[in-house]
């Protein structure tokens, strides 16, 4: 529980950073921070009022997706850098 709670707290700070610095994506960043702030929200909720108990459960779920949708978009900008790198490097001429 403490590993999934420490790698959505930095899938948060990386989706809500990338939220407002991001020009291209910027509705899929903030779509995933609302998913992630939803997540926390739902924990804290869960911590100061009694009797919620399904709120954990839905707390988890937000949080794992908000952690793949950031680990899905970092992979995915991470390849298109690796392949317009290679496109570029390959097209030059060696003399």
């Amino acid at each position: 529980m403490f590993a999934i709670i420490v790698l959505a707290l930095g899938a948060l700070v990386t989706a809500t950073v990338m939220s407002f610095a991001s020009l291209h994506s910027a509705a899929y960043w903030r779509g995933c921070a609302l998913v992630l702030w939803s997540g926390m929200a739902a924990f804290v909720t869960q911590a100061t009022v009694d009797n919620l108990n399904f709120l954990a459960p839905l707390g988890v779920l937000f949080l794992v997706v908000g952690v793949i949708g950031v680990l899905a978009k970092l992979i995915s900008d991470g390849m298109d850098r690796v392949d317009r790198y290679s496109k570029s490097s390959s097209g030059r001429r060696r003399y």
